[in-house]
């Protein structure tokens, strides 16, 4: 499933002001709310810190994958965030995260949850992906390259 077809450019964010676990996930239920796929950021919030007390979703190599499947929401979207800084998030290898994958879904909809997940995760292991995202100059450049990156693979 590719990743691509779940954002758009506007659900890029590069060199986000945001410092810690708490303000990314504040940031990243915004952003969701703002794109129209929950009716506010509070439920949002709610249900990705709840996923977050289970294990973090920090999984190493300088990435976390904040997910969750919400209620409130109304169809799977993900939000892709670099902060200004590295920030600590509590990642299994501890690792700074610089490059932020944010998910949600609804929450009768496990399958794709963890088709978007697998997504994520392949796009992850690309050779160019992370370098993408982390010298990209804007929103749409980084969301253009993403296209093409899942353009190039293979999908079932």
């Amino acid at each position: 499933m590719k990743v691509s077809d779940h954002m758009s450019a506007k659900q890029v964010f590069l060199d986000a002001p945001i410092r810690d676990k708490e303000a990314v996930l504040d940031f990243v239920a915004d952003a969701f709310a703002r794109c129209g796929v929950a009716p506010d950021k509070e439920s949002v919030h709610a249900c990705m810190k709840e996923r977050e007390h289970v294990m973090s979703t920090g999984i190493g190599g300088g990435v976390g994958i904040p997910h969750a499947a919400c209620a409130d929401v109304t169809r799977p979207a993900i939000v892709l965030v670099r902060p200004v800084t590295p920030l600590d998030f509590n990642a299994l290898d501890t690792r700074l995260v610089d490059v932020i994958i944010a998910m949600v879904v609804p929450r009768n909809q496990t399958s794709i949850h963890l088709r978007l997940l697998a997504g994520i995760s392949r796009l992850i292991k690309t050779k160019d992906f992370l370098q993408a995202v982390r010298s990209a100059s804007s929103p749409e450049a980084l969301y253009s390259r993403i296209r093409k990156i899942e353009d190039s693979m293979a999908f079932h």
